[in-house]
């Protein structure tokens, strides 16, 4: 876009003239994507400028890069008002290339604002009119902006596909830095599909373009994804090394928010190597800075970490102050999903030491739970609304908002709240299901018992198909045998949960009785309950596993003599390939802790990455 200056006007300093030609080539040389901080310096001195000497052209390239600046640094809602002044004016000169990149840089900032409906539509109008004119960088962006959108959504082939669209335009124009931001993004669509070598490759693509051009604003952040995909690999070394660099170049940059975030991240690394001292080091510096800048989420993020170190660690009621204090705190600025977390975490501990404070933890548990359900189909009435209300301001968004889609929308959110209440019966009776499921997969197996036998009748003789039948037979009888093991284990599990928590609630119903002989009579009466209800999961577990596997634990000391008795007994429960939230509830610990003791287990085994703990233990 050629910008133009009325050079003969009075008003046209020698100092305006140098700033205009610093903002031309701040322009070409992406600087308000490699240094935005710069960059919106000289964008707004140059929107004066424009103002000043009454250069309408002038004014439109600075207000974009202001909008794109409040988009890079999250901060949609500022970029919005931005945008919306720019769309105003270039519509006024009839700029049409303006109004593309408008268009998809407020698509972003709806995405930013998760606003899909409104992201697609401002897409769709700037690659109209980007394929109109010609603007093929205007048409990257977009491109780019739908391959978000589709991994919003989780269509990752979509994602996949426009993203490469956007790569073959980027490479046309040699658009190196908005190259290294989409193969950042293709990275992130590999990760989440735990598709971690692919998203390592693309990741690397992009912190080699963003070194060799000395974009160290990204490449903090590429180093910082690449250290958490290590860490989702259980590479922690590898991980610490790049979240290290990351943290370096953050520091260099003077950006304290990299800084804590990438300390935060460093904080869950050193808690799962153990090295608790440096986790609690870290998580306190995170908690200080957050509590100094008065970042209330920051706090209560920092709070848990201090807490799962602390349980990590074997330390429960340092853990429990951690996690009162984080309540205290989301209680106080309303933050719903941290209580809800919170108040989960804080009542599995309390039933560890077998506290009377259980219920009243578990019953606030519930109602947070349900508010979070109402205030979820609240929000998406007040941004039907929302939407609805800017509508009438706007011509463009009036066009997308017509009443009938308007009326469906309605419908859907309705829709969606009685989806939520069902949802919330079917959680009660999980239980249910679960043992239904089993049933059927008992079913199921001997229907494959039966069409197995016809098979082998069919292409064996009378010898071979006895030996098959007895050999499918001892198989199949093996697997039920485990579905059995797992699911009455779970059962105790479940049933001594629920038996404490009754437990619980008639204690609170021992002082409401008038007479002291009735009071003692009923307390004789739970004690008795408490005395002959005192099942331990893991000792029927281990009753029935060594019936089915007797020479397990024995060839497991012989092969692994390292591995302590807390360890041989999951790795118990691991060969049954339990899930590790059931292994959590049958042992009465934190999943985090399952996690960390399965990689406990690894080292001792000497694993390599490529080895499965599971298989290992299945060859035994």
């Amino acid at each position: 876009m050629v910008i133009s200056c009325k050079e003969n006007s009075p008003k046209l300093t020698d100092n305006n003239k140098k700033y205009i030609e610093l903002f031309k080539s701040a322009r070409r040389d992406n600087l308000h994507q490699t240094n935005p901080d710069s960059a919106m310096q000289l964008a707004h001195v140059t929107d004066k400028i424009g103002d000043t000497i009454g250069d309408d052209n002038l004014k439109l390239q600075a207000q974009i890069i202001i909008g794109y600046i409040y988009n890079h640094m999250g901060f949609p809602d500022s970029a919005i008002l931005e945008l919306n002044s720019t769309l105003k004016l270039a519509n006024n000169i009839q700029d049409s290339a303006a109004m593309a990149e408008t268009y998809q840089q407020l698509a972003q900032s709806y995405y930013d604002l998760q606003n899909f409906d409104s992201t697609a539509y401002f897409l769709n109008i700037g690659l109209i009119l980007s394929k109109k004119i010609g603007d093929t960088n205007v048409m990257a962006a977009i491109y780019k902006g739908y391959g978000d959108l589709m991994r919003e959504k989780t269509q990752y082939d979509s994602s996949f596909i426009y993203y490469q669209k956007a790569i073959k335009q980027y490479k046309r124009n040699r658009n190196v830095t908005n190259l290294a931001i989409v193969s950042s993004n293709i990275s992130n669509v590999f990760s989440e599909q735990k598709l971690y070598d692919q998203a390592k490759y693309y990741l690397k693509q992009s912190i080699k373009i963003n070194d060799s051009i000395h974009n160290s604003y990204d490449l903090s952040n590429n180093y910082n994804n690449l250290g958490i995909i290590y860490k989702n690999e259980n590479k922690f070394d590898s991980a610490a090394n790049y979240l290290f660099k990351s943290l370096n170049i953050y520091e260099k940059l003077g950006n304290q928010f990299g800084v804590i975030m990438t300390t935060f991240n460093l904080a869950n690394i050193f808690m799962l190597q153990d090295d608790y001292q440096k986790a609690d080091s870290s998580y306190k510096k995170v908690y200080n800075f957050c509590v100094k800048n008065n970042i209330a989420e920051g706090i209560v993020r920092s709070l848990i970490g201090l807490a799962e170190n602390e349980t990590s660690n074997g330390l429960d009621e340092h853990a429990k102050v951690y996690y009162l204090e984080a309540l205290e705190i989301s209680q106080k600025e309303d933050l719903l999903q941290f209580q809800q977390d919170i108040l989960f975490n804080i009542s599995q501990l309390i039933i560890k030491t077998y506290s009377k404070d259980t219920v009243n933890y578990l019953a606030q548990f519930e109602i947070i739970q349900d508010s979070i359900y109402k205030q979820n189909t609240t929000n998406k009435i007040l941004e039907l609304e929302k939407k609805h209300s800017s509508s009438k301001k706007d011509a463009e968004i009036l066009l997308l908002n017509k009443n009938s889609k308007l009326a469906k929308n309605r419908l859907v959110i309705m829709a969606l709240a009685v989806v939520l209440l069902i949802v919330i019966v079917i959680l009660i009776s999980l239980y249910f299901r679960k043992r239904h499921i089993i049933l059927m997969q008992k079913h199921l197996l001997l229907q494959e018992k039966d069409k197995t036998r016809e098979l082998v009748l069919v292409q064996t003789d009378l010898v071979a198909r006895e030996q098959i039948t007895k050999a499918e037979n001892a198989q199949l009888e093996t697997k039920l045998k485990e579905q059995e093991i797992v699911f009455h284990t779970i059962s105790y599990a479940k049933l001594i949960s629920v038996f404490h928590e009754v437990m619980e609630k008639l204690d609170t119903f021992t002082y409401k009785l008038r007479g002291k002989h009735d009071r003692e009579d009923f307390k004789k009466v739970l004690q008795y309950m408490d005395k002959n209800n005192n099942i331990n999961p893991l000792d029927e577990f281990e009753k029935v596993f060594k019936k089915v596997y007797p020479g397990f634990n024995s060839a497991l000391i012989k092969k692994y003599p390292t591995l302590s008795p807390r360890e041989i007994q999951l790795c118990a429960l691991l060969k049954l390939n339990m899930q590790t939230k059931d292994i959590a509830l049958i042992t009465n610990i934190s999943a985090r802790t399952v996690e960390t003791s399965r990689y406990r287990i690894r080292k001792k085994m000497d694993l390599t990455t490529n080895q499965n703990l599971i298989s290992e233990l299945l060859s035994i």
